[in-house]
C-alpha cells in the first residue's frame, strides 16, 4: 500500500495562491482574453533545448535487435553562435542501478544538422522501455571517465528510442544492400503474426532489404546483431568510404558472412583498385560469360522441373589466382561444366563469399522461380522447409500438420548462462555460517545455558552469562565473516571459444560475474587498449523475466566510450559485477592443432580420404590450459549433388557425420587418431545427432522426461552451435502428447551458430573445459592487472579441408 504524502504546514497558503494564479492564466498558459483596447502584455516565454536531437535511425536501416550491440544514429543541431564541442550521451542498463551512460564528442554546427553514430549495449524492453540519449556541455577534463578528455555539464537537449520497437531478442538478422532481395525474403516466412518463427523449423529472421552504404555504422558493433550482410544491384562499394569499410571489415573479421552478388554489368569488386574491401575479397579471376542460358543452372537455383528460366543471362565463372593461398579462394558451387560460380574467402572468424550468377535475371525473384531452398541454403547453410503457413496448409488434405504447427512454444536454449556464471555459492557459506552462530547462540544463550546455570546453581549469574555469550559469538562471526570474506579479485565465466585452422586469431564471447572485493571504483578492460582496439565490454543482464536487481542507495552512472567500449571504471561495494565481452586476438591461450607424424610430406595433416563415409586420415591434439569435456566431432564430407526434386529437401545439403569422442578428458598433449574415430562400423551419412540428441532439455511436456531446467546445460551449449542445422519437431506427435511444440531459440548466443560450415568440407570439433582458475579466454584485466577466472569454456574448432563443389545432376534420381 502506498504511503499517503502530507503537505507541509505552511503550504496552504502557497497552493491557495498557485491555484489563483492557474485560474488567472489561460489554457496552455496563454493570458485570458483582456478587454478591449487593453494591453495583453508580453507573450510567455518558451524554452527549448540548445541542441536539438532526433533519432535518425535505430541500427542499419532502422533495425537492430534489443538485449543486444547495436547502433543509434542521432541527428543533432546546435543553436549556439559558433561550433563548441558537446558530449552526446546513451545511458543504458545495469541491473545494480549504475546506469552505463555511453559518451561521445562531437562538435555542435549552428547553421546545418549533424549526425552521429552511438554504441552501446541495448537493454531488453522488459528492463528499460526508454532508452535516454541526451546532449551536454562538454567540459574539458584531463581525467574525464573514458579517455574522451571532456566530461559532460548540463543537459542542453535529449531524444530518446522506444526499444520495445527494437527487433525481438529471439530473431535473427540478415541485411540486403541494394534494390534487389535475391529471394532472401523467404526467410522472413512466420508462422502467424503472433508466433513469429519458420513454420517448419525455428528461429525466425528478419530480412532487412533495400539498405544503401549511408545506411551502415562506422563501427563494427553496430553490425554485430546481423549474421550474414548480402550485397547486391544499386550501390557502388567505391562510395563506401574509408570507416565504413574499416567496419565491415572488422565485423567479417569477427565472424561476420559477408556475400556478394556480382551485377551483370559494371561490377566494381575484383576490378577496381578504388573498392575499399578489395583486401577481403577472393583472391581469384573472373571470367565474364555474356548470353548465358540459366538453364545448365536449374538445379541450383529452383525447385520447379519446368519453370523458364533466362537465355540471355551473364555468368561469372571464377578460378583460384595462382598465388592464392589455401584459404583464399575456396569453391562452394559449380554448374555442370565444373566451371566455379560460388567462390568463398575465410578472413578471420569469417567468411566472404562471392556469386557469379545474376539472381535478378529474367524475373527470378518477382516469378517465384529463384527459391531460397535451392540455391541460398546450400550458400548461407540452412537446411529447414520455407513453406508458408498457407502453403501448407493447401497440401495437408487431414489439416493435421497445419492444425499441430500452429502449437509452438519458445525454448530458450542459452537461458542457463547466468546459473552458470552465478556465485551464489560464495553467499551461500556466509548464509550457512550465520545460521549455524544463530542456531548455537540462542541455544547457549537460551534453554541450554538456563539449564547448565540450574544445574550448577549460578542462576543468579544469568545476565552476566548472557553478556559472556553475547560478546563470544559477536566475535565468532567477526571473526567467521572476516574468514569468509573473499580476499582477492576472481570471476565465475561462460565462453565460447573459435579458432579456424590456418588462422592466426581467435574468437571468444565472454560471461562473468566478477567479483572485486573493495569499496569505490574498478576499472574492467578488455585486450591491451591500443589505438586499434576494437574489443568490446558492456555490463550484463541476463534476459527476462530474471527480476531485475534492487540496486544500491548510492547508485551513480559510470560511463563508457560510445565508440570504443573496451574499459569501463564501474562503482564496487565488495560484490559482483557481470560483464559481458567480446574480444578477437592472438591465440596465446591454446587451441586444438593437427599432429604432423615424422616423415610425411603430405602438406595437409588431415584428409578426408572416404567422402561416402566420412573416413578421416591425421592426428590432432591440443595446448589448451586443461583437458576437454563431452568432446563431439563433426565431419562435413561435401554438399550433397544438386538435382531437381520438385520439393523441399527433407534433409540438410551435406554428407554430414557425427561422432561423440569417447574419453572421459581429452588431456593436452594426447593425440586423438581421426582415423581410429571414424573408420569403424561402416555408416551413412545421417542428421540423427541434429534431429535428437542435439534437442536436449526441452520442457518435460515435449520430451516427457526432463524440463530445460533439469537437464544438462552442457548439451545445449554444444548443441547451439548448430542452431540452424537442429531438426525440425515431430509436430503431430508431439501435440498428441503434450499439445505443443518447441521453438528453439537464443538471445544471448547469436553470432555463434557454426551452421555456415556445412557449406563446404571440414571437420568441426567442439568439447567443454572447466577450469578451477587461471587466466579466461579472453585477457580481461581488474584496475590493469591481470583477472584469473574460473569457470567453463565451449572450444569450438574448424579445420577446412579441400574444397569440393557438388556434382550438378539434370534430374533427379
Amino acid at each position: 500500500m502506498r504511503p499517503r504524502h502530507r503537505a507541509h504546514p505552511g503550504t496552504g497558503p502557497v497552493l491557495f495562491g498557485l491555484l489563483a494564479a492557474l485560474l488567472l492564466i489561460g489554457p496552455r498558459g496563454q493570458a485570458q482574453d483582456a478587454p478591449a483596447g487593453a494591453d495583453a502584455g508580453p507573450a510567455p516565454v518558451v524554452l527549448r533545448d540548445e541542441v536539438d536531437l532526433r533519432v535518425a535511425k535505430a541500427g542499419p536501416g532502422g533495425r537492430t535487435r534489443a538485449g543486444d550491440w547495436g547502433g543509434i544514429l542521432v541527428e543533432f543541431r546546435d543553436s549556439a553562435l559558433e561550433p563548441r564541442e558537446i558530449v552526446l550521451r546513451l545511458t543504458g542498463y545495469d541491473r545494480d542501478g549504475d546506469p552505463p551512460e555511453y559518451d561521445r564528442v562531437v562538435v555542435g554546427d549552428p547553421e546545418r544538422a549533424r549526425t552521429a553514430w552511438m554504441y552501446a549495449k541495448l537493454p531488453y524492453p522488459e528492463n528499460a522501455a526508454r532508452v535516454t540519449i541526451t546532449a551536454h556541455e562538454a567540459i574539458e577534463s584531463a581525467d574525464a571517465p573514458g579517455g574522451l578528455g571532456y566530461r559532460a555539464g548540463r543537459v542542453l537537449g535529449r531524444t530518446w528510442v522506444d526499444s520495445t520497437r527494437l527487433v525481438a531478442p529471439e530473431y535473427g538478422l540478415l541485411g540486403v544492400v541494394g534494390s534487389r532481395d535475391f529471394g532472401l525474403r523467404r526467410y522472413a516466412t512466420a508462422l502467424t503474426s503472433s508466433i513469429e518463427c519458420l513454420p517448419l523449423g525455428h528461429e525466425h529472421t528478419e530480412v532487412v532489404t533495400g539498405l544503401t552504404d549511408d545506411d551502415l555504422p562506422d563501427r563494427w558493433q553496430g553490425l554485430l546483431p546481423y549474421d550474414v550482410i548480402v550485397w547486391g544491384r544499386g550501390v557502388d562499394p567505391t562510395t563506401l568510404g574509408p570507416e565504413r569499410a574499416r567496419a565491415l571489415i572488422e565485423w567479417i573479421r569477427r565472424g561476420g558472412h559477408f556475400i556478394v552478388v556480382l551485377p551483370p554489368v559494371g561490377q566494381e569488386w575484383t576490378v577496381s583498385a578504388r573498392n575499399p574491401l578489395s583486401q577481403v575479397m577472393p583472391a581469384m579471376r573472373v571470367d565474364r560469360r555474356e548470353n548465358a542460358s540459366l538453364e545448365p543452372y536449374r538445379a541450383l537455383l529452383t525447385l520447379s522441373r519446368d519453370a523458364t528460366l533466362p537465355r540471355d543471362s551473364v555468368v561469372h565463372v571464377f578460378t583460384p589466382a595462382p598465388d592464392a593461398g589455401p584459404l583464399e579462394a575456396m569453391a562452394v558451387l559449380a554448374g555442370p561444366d565444373g566451371g566455379c560460380v560460388v567462390m568463398r574467402r575465410l578472413f578471420g572468424d569469417g567468411m566472404v563469399t562471392v556469386v557469379g550468377l545474376d539472381l535478378a535475371a529474367g524475373g527470378l525473384v518477382a516469378s517465384g522461380t529463384l527459391k531460397a531452398e535451392a540455391f541460398w541454403h546450400r550458400v548461407l547453410g540452412r537446411r529447414h522447409s520455407l513453406e508458408s503457413y498457407q502453403e501448407i496448409h493447401d497440401r495437408d488434405p487431414d489439416q493435421k500438420l497445419s492444425s499441430a504447427i500452429q502449437q509452438r512454444a519458445i525454448t530458450d536454449y542459452d537461458s542457463d548462462i547466468e546459473n552458470v556464471i552465478d556465485r551464489t555459492g560464495d553467499a551461500s557459506k556466509g548464509v550457512l555460517l550465520g545460521l549455524v552462530v544463530f542456531a548455537l547462540y540462542w541455544l547457549f544463550a537460551g534453554p541450554v545455558g538456563y539449564l547448565i546455570l540450574g544445574r550448577t546453581g549460578q542462576r543468579s549469574h544469568a545476565w552476566l552469562a548472557f553478556v559472556a555469550l553475547t560478546a563470544l559469538f559477536t566475535a565468532a562471526a567477526w571473526l567467521g565473516a572476516s574468514a569468509l570474506r573473499p580476499k582477492h579479485t576472481g570471476g565465475n565465466h561462460l565462453a565460447f571459444l573459435d579458432q579456424i585452422h590456418g588462422v592466426a586469431e581467435q574468437r571468444a564471447r565472454v560471461w562473468m560475474s566478477v567479483l572485486v572485493p573493495t569499496y569505490g571504483d574498478a576499472t574492467i578492460a578488455v585486450g591491451d587498449g591500443g589505438l586499434a582496439a576494437e574489443d568490446l565490454i558492456a555490463p550484463w543482464s541476463p534476459p527476462p523475466p530474471v527480476a531485475a536487481g534492487g540496486g544500491f542507495p548510492d547508485n551513480r552512472g559510470y560511463v563508457l566510450s560510445a565508440r570504443r567500449p573496451d574499459a569501463m571504471t564501474v562503482p564496487v561495494r565488495s560484490t559482483i559485477k557481470q560483464v559481458r565481452v567480446d574480444w578477437a586476438g592472438d591465440n596465446g591461450w591454446g587451441t586444438i592443432s593437427p599432429v604432423r607424424q615424422p616423415g610425411d610430406l603430405d602438406t595437409a595433416a588431415i584428409r578426408l580420404v572416404n567422402r561416402d563415409r566420412g573416413v578421416l586420415s591425421g592426428h590432432v591434439t591440443h595446448d589448451l590450459p586443461g583437458p576437454l569435456e563431452n568432446v563431439l566431432l563433426v565431419v562435413v564430407a561435401g554438399q550433397t549433388d544438386v538435382f531437381v526434386t520438385g520439393r523441399t529437401p527433407r534433409w540438410m545439403p551435406s554428407h554430414v557425420y557425427t561422432d561423440k569422442v569417447d574419453l572421459e578428458k581429452w588431456n593436452p598433449g594426447q593425440p586423438l587418431d581421426l582415423g581410429a574415430l571414424t573408420g569403424g562400423t561402416p555408416r551413412a551419412p545421417n542428421g540423427a545427432w541434429f534431429d535428437k540428441e542435439a534437442l536436449i532439455g526441452l520442457p518435460r511436456a515435449f520430451t516427457g522426461q526432463q524440463s530445460v531446467r533439469d537437464a544438462n546445460p552442457d548439451d545445449r551449449f554444444t548443441a547451439i552451435s548448430f542452431a540452424h542445422m537442429l531438426g525440425a519437431p515431430e509436430f503431430i506427435q508431439m501435440q498428441q502428447k503434450s499439445g505443443a511444440s518447441p521453438i528453439v531459440t537464443e538471445r544471448e548466443t547469436h553470432g555463434l551458430d557454426l551452421s555456415r560450415w556445412f557449406t563446404q568440407p571440414c571437420v568441426i570439433i567442439v568439447g567443454q573445459l572447466v577450469q578451477d582458475g587461471g587466466a579466461p579466454p579472453a585477457p580481461i584485466t581488474v584496475n590493469g592487472k591481470p583477472l584469473e577466472s574460473k569457470g567453463r569454456t565451449v572450444v569450438r574448432w574448424v579445420c577446412p579441408l579441400d574444397p569440393a563443389p557438388p556434382a550438378v545432376v539434370a534430374n533427379s534420381p
